[in-house]
């Protein structure tokens, strides 16, 4: 049986969003987006972005104040330290925020951004693997 993930997060502005995610180099599967969600390829993963009435109806729950508290950190393996560097600069010039320093422990790389709705993104390279 294959399996593949998916997350469902919640954004303020859907064009905000996919205009930040396209700017760091991530694609949206135009079959499965309309005004209500858009859904971004991640590797094999798929993020849906839902605006906040959308989310409610999937939820059924408040969605956490990303301003105060999280509800999860994403992860994204690269290929290169290069990769970590180009994925977190260009998130920063999109209108995101650098959250953290970089870790840096010689076999392991990671820089973690806010993208524009607080959600948490670490972008990690581990020395003599590959992401794929």
């Amino acid at each position: 049986m294959d399996h593949r993930l998916f997350t469902i997060l919640r954004v303020a502005d859907l064009d905000r969003a996919k205009d930040f995610f396209t700017a760091i180099g991530l694609d949206f599967d135009p079959a499965f987006t309309n005004d209500d969600f858009a859904t971004m390829l991640v590797g094999d993963a798929q993020v849906l972005l839902h605006i906040p009435s959308s989310f409610e109806v999937v939820t059924k729950k408040h969605a956490v104040d990303t301003a105060t508290d999280t509800e999860a950190v994403f992860g994204i393996f690269v290929d290169s330290r290069d990769e970590v560097e180009r994925i977190v600069d260009r998130a920063v010039a999109a209108g995101g925020r650098e959250y953290s320093a970089p870790w840096d422990a010689d076999f392991f790389y990671q820089r973690v951004f806010e993208d524009p709705d607080g959600h948490q993104w670490e972008i990690c390279w581990v020395k003599n693997t590959s992401a794929g």
